[in-house]
């Protein structure tokens, strides 16, 4: 700012006019650099910001919103903002459908069993514990300990990646027992 006005004087002034205007050209952009700068900087702390944010929602927060300025980084900062939003409404269809998943089986008649790729068991539903007594503690066992009879379709529908369907009977019921690998 010392050189811009410097280079005022001096071009007011009348003495070395060459110099004043050389001061003047200098000291504007100067001037400019330094707007420039700050714009920098301005635009250096909303990308941290827009950062910082993006980090806490990947982290799994999901009640991150930005600010929106003007101009470009406000822009920026909408699309992020709508970003955000559909990630939390995404997120609260799912919560909602694996809580009706999770009704659904364990309010169904039909036992349901989920083993992982080695045959252990991942999940199940209190009708399978009623229509195949367990031997055992049930949760990440192979199904071959827990569940004997029910050994032959997990594993063949696992080994072939196919259904896999046989009818037995067991304490007096008949069962149909079909595998379905995931």
């Amino acid at each position: 700012m010392s050189l811009l006005l410097g280079g005022i004087t001096r071009l007011l002034a009348g003495t070395s006019g060459l110099d004043g205007l050389g001061l003047l050209i200098g000291g504007l952009a100067m001037l400019g650099l330094v707007q420039a700068l700050r714009q920098a900087d301005i635009r250096q702390e909303q990308l941290e910001i827009l950062l910082a944010s993006a980090r806490r929602l990947t982290a799994g927060e999901r009640h991150v919103f930005l600010a929106e300025p003007q101009g470009q980084p406000g822009e920026l900062a909408r699309e992020f903002n709508r970003l955000a939003d559909r990630i939390r409404e995404t997120h609260l269809l799912l919560l909602e459908e694996r809580m009706l998943d999770q009704a659904m089986a364990r309010e169904s008649p039909t036992g349901l069993l989920v083993t992982d790729h080695e045959g252990k068991i991942v999940r199940y539903n209190p009708a399978l514990l009623r229509l195949v007594p367990p031997v055992g503690e049930v949760q990440g066992q192979p199904v071959r300990v827990v569940f004997p009879v029910l050994a032959d379709v997990v594993e063949e529908a696992n080994r072939s990646r196919t259904f896999s369907e046989k009818g037995m009977t067991v304490e007096r019921r008949d069962l149909l027992l079909r595998g379905v690998p995931l």
